[in-house]
């Protein structure tokens, strides 16, 4: 007796097949109809992670039920969406918070149509009906290819460049950081300063941006300034390099907090909260702004003198201001986290090293640090994955900063 042939069960229909197939549906119901369709699969390796893609696609949720819209996932990562009754601005305001999201891809560094080409298609149905089916049906077609020409184009473009290959830069000496200083008294420094959001982040609801850290785009200023040259590598010379940059950070600064709603931190040496530009700098800031003001100190620069750091803290907090001990990883954190010296918030930054039962012990030190500073006390920073907001929250710490957070941000529905 032979046993029959269990039925070979049928393969899930693709996104490439839904799409070609509500293209051909969509013949007669074209008006007010606009689709675009974002090429994520030209984005780099590294911004194609999981987590971009699932924001990517999370962004949309609220257009598409707000205008009968439809979104498709293709297999090479693109995203098309199509909606009835969308405006080009609503449509166009998602895609500006993914471009930003993917800022740091060359695929999105470009402006204008230029760049719009580029990131993104457009297509107003009722007049570009035959161009978006044939773009549905070429992904179709190149779905069941398995996008190997894809594959195959992307690899050859890569044997044409050659191995990647980076001079050697040279060290940074005395002579060359006096001719950066230099630069750096004559450029608009405001072009370099950033800001990234510290939030809080509850269980099962949004992050809520706290304060924001200002800082200096440091390789940005490199790459302008002098991009053949390591400016760390000499620990004290790259140490006076951000003592200047305070100096010209401090001179621009009241005016723009004065525009800010949220607080703000800044990276500060000690030496610079003694200087009398720093003084000079105080008083202008509380003639723009009240609000609350954080200091964040290396932890290098702390513990080279101590005692220095105790003088500069009592400066600090005479004036209102709170202070951040910064730089702090897994094993640094549970030796030199001590109320004694008085900090606000710990800055720690997220290792996967801590994950894992094998870090089981290390685990544990790291809870008991954060029971012994307060869960309130303790940020943890670069979190660009979603497993770091976990643990950290598994420790009982609320306080987050890093790149999904300011992708969650970027995405989040916005207050009416």
């Amino acid at each position: 007796m032979t046993s029959a042939t269990p039925a070979a069960r049928p393969q899930p229909v693709s996104h490439e097949e839904l799409l070609a197939d509500y293209a051909r549906r969509l013949q007669h119901h074209l008006p007010g109809r606009r689709a675009v369709h974002l090429h994520l699969s030209r984005l780099s390796a590294v911004n194609r992670r999981e987590h971009h893609l699932r924001i990517a696609a999370t962004a949309w949720e609220l257009l598409l039920k707000k205008f009968d819209g439809q979104l498709f996932q293709l297999g090479n990562n693109d995203i098309v969406v199509v909606t009835k009754g969308a405006s080009v601005a609503e449509i166009d305001q998602i895609v500006l918070k993914l471009r930003f999201l993917f800022s740091e891809d060359p695929l999105a560094e470009g402006s204008g149509e230029s760049a719009d080409r580029t990131f993104c298609t457009w297509y107003e149905l009722a007049r570009e009906y035959p161009r978006f089916v044939a773009m549905a049906q070429d992904m179709l077609k190149r779905k069941q290819a398995g996008y190997v020409q894809d594959i195959a184009r992307e690899a050859a473009a890569q044997l044409d460049k050659g191995p990647a290959y980076e001079a050697p830069r040279q060290p940074i000496d005395p002579t060359r950081l006096a001719r950066l200083e230099q630069g750096l008294g004559s450029m608009d420094l405001t072009t370099m300063v950033r800001r990234q959001p510290v939030c809080l982040v509850l269980p099962n609801a949004p992050p809520t941006p706290v304060f924001q850290e200002i800082f200096v785009a440091i390789a940005e200023l490199t790459k302008r300034l002098m991009p053949d040259v390591d400016l760390a590598s000499d620990r004290w010379l790259f140490q006076r390099l951000t003592q200047s940059l305070d100096y010209r950070v401090l001179s621009v600064l009241p005016d723009l907090e004065a525009k800010e709603r949220l607080s703000s931190s800044i990276n500060l040496n000690v030496a610079t909260t003694l200087s009398q530009q720093f003084q000079a700098f105080e008083k202008k800031l509380r003639f723009a702004t009240q609000k609350t003001m954080v200091a964040e100190f290396q932890v290098v620069d702390v513990f080279g003198d101590v005692g220095t750091f105790i003088f500069a803290r009592d400066f600090l907090r005479d004036r209102g201001w709170r202070l951040c001990l910064d730089g702090l990883n897994y094993l640094t954190f549970p030796l030199l986290a001590k109320s004694e010296l008085g900090f606000d918030l710990h800055k720690v930054i997220w290792s996967p090293e801590l994950d894992g039962e094998v870090q089981e012990q290390r685990r544990r030190k790291f809870q008991q640090t954060v029971e012994a500073v307060g869960a309130d006390k303790v940020v943890l920073c670069r979190c660009d994955t979603q497993r770091a907001i976990e643990f950290g929250q598994s420790m009982g710490i609320r306080l987050f900063q890093g790149r999904l957070l300011d992708a969650m941000l970027q995405v989040a529905p916005k207050a009416v």
